[in-house]
């Protein structure tokens, strides 16, 4: 309240300020947490909007969504909960705390996709991920996942990627064009219209209920990783059509949105 009185400038007392706030239904809140946005990134992820705001959702169905992912051993996006009560002395007890490894944790960067309700790969990388690694991923594992689509889908097929380095080397560009396939021109710093992101964060929660003991896997750090894949598959192969399809079917809002804030951020 002080500092809100010293940057407003205002001769009211705090005690008068912090009435005036409550009468307008205004209270101190966490600021979320959304990518850096230049307005040069604003003019371009408006601009996508324009040329998506008229897309059926039979449109964004022919998109293959991709990305990467980091997922940490011990991050469990749905919090630890323990039983017990107030007490203080309790909730200190070693069982009830969830404790932080200090020489950091290890994690496994993955690659996915999913195109409608076709669910793509989850392919995983080992070490520095460049551009060669990168097209080997999408030679590898993308092709092969297209060639499975029903023929109307991989026809007018439109691969999705993010502006990472990687994704827009001249090696990587020239793979597109040389196996043909369309890749949408993406607005920079744009998770939100990336639906994959949700699906990101329901897999490292369905990882954490379906294998509890995660958090705490034993082993050095290929070890622990090579379970991690072993487990990711089993949760990503669980990922259900209706799920792919509540994301698809949310695009036409996300673009909506994005127009609707003149390419600031959304909710999504």
């Amino acid at each position: 309240m002080h500092q809100l009185r010293v940057e407003s400038g205002s001769n009211l007392s705090v005690a008068s300020i912090r009435r005036r706030l409550r009468e307008e239904g205004i209270r101190k809140w966490r600021a979320v947490k959304r990518p850096r946005l230049t307005p040069a990134h604003v003019k371009k992820r408006k601009q996508w909007a324009k040329e998506h705001l008229n897309w059926k959702i039979i449109d964004f169905e022919k998109v293959d969504w991709s990305d990467e992912c980091s997922i940490e051993k011990g991050a469990d996006p749905r919090g630890v909960w323990v039983f017990r009560t107030s007490s203080k002395a309790e909730k200190f007890l070693p069982k009830n705390v969830a404790t932080k490894n200090k020489s950091g944790c290890v994690s496994l960067m993955v690659w996915g996709c999913f195109t409608g309700t076709h669910l793509g790969p989850l392919v995983s990388f080992r070490g520095k991920n460049t551009a060669d690694t990168y097209v080997n991923t999408l030679r590898n594992h993308l092709l092969p996942f297209i060639q499975s689509l029903p023929s109307d889908v991989a026809n007018e097929f439109i691969f999705q990627q993010d502006n990472a380095t990687i994704h827009t080397a001249k090696k990587t560009r020239q793979w597109f064009e040389e196996n043909g396939i369309q890749v949408m021109e993406w607005p920079p710093n744009s998770p939100d219209m990336n639906p994959i992101e949700h699906l990101w964060r329901a897999l490292k929660a369905a990882l954490h209920q379906r294998f509890p003991d995660t958090r705490i896997l034993p082993g050095g750090p290929e070890k622990v990783q090579e379970i991690l894949y072993e487990r990711l598959q089993v949760v990503w192969q669980e990922i259900g059509e209706k799920t792919l399809r509540d994301l698809v079917d949310s695009m036409p809002r996300r673009a909506a949105a994005l127009w609707q804030a003149k390419g600031w951020h959304t909710h999504y």
